[in-house]
């Protein structure tokens, strides 16, 4: 029994050692007329194996692989085509090239991420390219050239004269400059020098070499395939402007967006399409959320010390700064936070009770009062507002046939958040508090009733840890009120009527003071 459990057990081993490497993309380049590359990229890799070479090709084989290869394999003039198959319990990729070529370099990463194998042709070194060769007998022109700031077909217009072939230059709007200097080179390697300085590629068809940036070369060559790709977390629009400019796509339509549906199509060569496919593996991710609890608080100026107090019993480091007209800030330090009586250190959830519980006390006093007490939950980076406002309606205008326009004024507290989460649970808050009433009303020109708004506003960003609250105040108000008693009658007599009569005036001053306390949400 021991011995087929043992021998199962080592079948299940092997079966899933067989199909954890996986290859799953193929890219090939040419450089110039003579040399191919190709890029092997996949999971756990072996190092590939030469089943074959010969004038038609190189056959590689990865033994015990998995194929999975996504998209078409763009394929440069120098090859016929790049096959890949499952055999034998291996991936069998051919490479089948038009001209001879030899294998020169054959390369595995140790991680078994990458694989790199070089071909380059077997003529002789040096050598012009079919279509372009010289005419029998004649000496092959070598070039010297010194160039500064010029563009890229000028560059390869001289280079054509030592070709004796056709060029194109597919350049954009916006075509790069070279700056070189070259001596005593081939006209073969000076376009392969040009070109790569510009980040161009080239191909041959027939007797003609077609230059130009590498996509819209492969546009040109029928070798851009159009894939779609889903978006679940991330904005698409945002993540389709990131995504064509760090992969470098070229042309209006090579990025489109669709809302809608939260999908983007990419227009590339396979080798885009791949580095499209590993940077929304990194940009679509779910984000944090943070939830804000806010607590808008209306305190007297009689119980400004009181209101110190019940933050100095509470935390350790607290710092306020009361000065009319100017925005305060109270920030203090939750992570150490001495009890009253204990002075024993509280956790940010005990500190919060506390908060609340003396809070409550002024409020039972009369000397404070809860404008507000919102709670929102918001993405991490993005602006979280609430607002807890009247609008006030009146007669701003008027037209030539005395048709009244209305416009409209907000009153009331208003709170934007913008949370950003930093790393170990810290955060960063931007925050901008307003808060208005209407103070009187005055006779417009037209005769209408219009509000004079008084507005307060603070406004800060501050670092926090998770749960800890902070404290933000100094939007003061000032308020005057007067009181007139008189007696019945007698006070409304002329000239003795002041006498049974008396008025008080009242000047009232307070300050809006927000406690806030940040949670994070993580998403993972």
């Amino acid at each position: 029994m021991r011995r087929v459990v043992s021998a199962l057990f080592a079948l299940l081993c092997l079966t899933s050692a067989s199909f954890a490497a996986c290859l799953r993309g193929v890219r090939i380049e040419q450089g110039g007329d003579r040399l191919v590359e190709a890029w092997f990229t996949g999971q756990d890799l072996p190092r590939p194996a030469v089943v074959s070479q010969g004038p038609d090709g190189v056959k590689l084989r990865f033994p015990s692989c998995a194929l999975k290869l996504t998209g078409d394999i763009l394929t440069p003039p120098l090859l016929w085509g790049v096959s890949a198959e499952l055999k034998d319990g291996g991936a069998d990729v051919f490479i089948r090239t038009r001209v001879p070529m030899v294998l020169k370099k054959l390369e595995s990463d140790p991680g078994g991420i990458k694989a790199y194998v070089k071909l380059e042709s077997a003529g002789k070194k040096g050598a012009p390219s079919a279509g372009c060769a010289k005419p029998a007998g004649q000496k092959e022109k070598r070039l010297t050239m010194s160039l500064t700031e010029v563009k890229v077909a000028d560059a390869l217009r001289l280079a054509a004269e030592g070709l004796k072939c056709s060029i194109i230059v597919d350049e954009p709007e916006t075509s790069p400059t070279v700056t070189l200097s070259l001596r005593d080179v081939t006209a073969q390697e000076a376009l392969e020098l040009i070109t790569a300085s510009a980040g161009y590629g080239w191909a041959k068809i027939g007797s003609t070499i077609l230059v130009g940036p590498r996509s819209v070369l492969a546009a040109r060559l029928g070798k851009n395939g159009l894939k779609s790709y889903d978006v679940f977390w991330a904005d698409p629009g945002k993540t389709g402007a990131l995504v064509k400019s760090i992969v470098g796509l070229v042309g209006d339509d090579a990025v489109s967006v669709d809302e809608r549906r939260n999908r983007i199509y990419v227009k590339g060569t396979p080798a885009q399409q791949e580095q499209v496919r590993e940077l929304l593996a990194q940009l679509d991710e779910p984000a944090d959320q943070v939830m804000i609890k806010a607590r808008i608080i209306e305190v007297n100026d009689d119980a400004t010390s009181e209101m110190e107090s019940v933050l100095q019993a509470v935390y350790h480091q607290w710092w306020l700064s009361f000065s009319s007209g100017v925005a305060s800030l109270g920030f203090f330090d939750s992570s150490s936070p001495l009890a009253p009586s204990s002075g024993t250190a509280q956790g940010a959830g005990t500190v919060a009770r506390m908060l609340d519980a003396r809070i409550a006390g002024l409020v039972e006093k009369g000397k404070a009062r809860v404008l507000a007490d919102p709670t929102v939950v918001v993405l991490d980076g993005h602006k979280a507002t609430i607002k807890l406002v009247d609008r006030v309606k009146y007669v701003s205008w008027r037209d030539d046939a005395g048709n009244p326009g209305y416009s409209d004024e907000e009153v009331g507290p208003r709170l934007e958040v913008t949370p950003r989460v930093g790393s170990e649970g810290g955060m960063t808050i931007s925050m901008a508090l307003k808060t208005g009433e209407i103070v009187q009303w005055k006779r417009g020109g037209l005769g209408e009733d219009v509000p004079q708004i008084s507005e307060r506003e603070v406004s800060s960003s501050v670092r926090v840890l998770d749960g800890q609250p902070f404290v933000v105040g100094g939007l003061f108000k000032e308020s005057v009120s007067k009181t007139t008693q008189r007696i019945p009658v007698l006070g409304d007599l002329p000239l003795l009527g002041s006498l049974f009569r008396s008025s008080r005036r009242r000047s009232v001053r307070s300050q809006v003071v927000m406690v806030v306390i940040p949670t994070l949400l993580p998403a993972r």
